[in-house]
C-alpha cells in the first residue's frame, strides 16, 4: 500500500478575550482583519465540518504527492 497526502479542512468552535470599550468595537476587534489575534489555546471540533480541500485527483497528485503513481496489480501481488 501507498501513502498519499490529501488535503482536508474542518472548522474549529473557540472563545477569544478581546479588549473594547463596547460589544460592537470587540466585534470588529474579534474579526481579526489583520490577523493578530493569537489562535485560542482550547478548541472544539464542529461536527460535520470534515471536508476535502481539494477533489481534483491530477492536482493531489502533482501538488502534494510528487506525481507518485498507483500502485499496479503486478506491485500489490508482490
Amino acid at each position: 500500500m501507498k501513502i498519499w497526502r490529501i488535503p482536508v479542512t474542518w472548522q474549529c468552535c473557540a472563545f477569544v478575550k478581546v479588549n473594547a470599550a463596547t460589544l460592537d468595537e470587540a466585534l470588529v476587534v474579534a474579526r481579526d482583519d489583520n490577523g493578530v489575534l493569537p489562535l485560542p489555546p482550547e478548541s472544539q471540533y464542529v461536527d460535520g465540518s470534515w471536508e476535502l480541500s481539494e477533489t481534483d485527483p491530477d492536482f493531489i497528485r502533482e501538488c502534494y504527492n510528487e506525481n507518485q503513481k498507483d500502485e499496479t496489480d503486478k506491485e500489490t501481488k508482490q
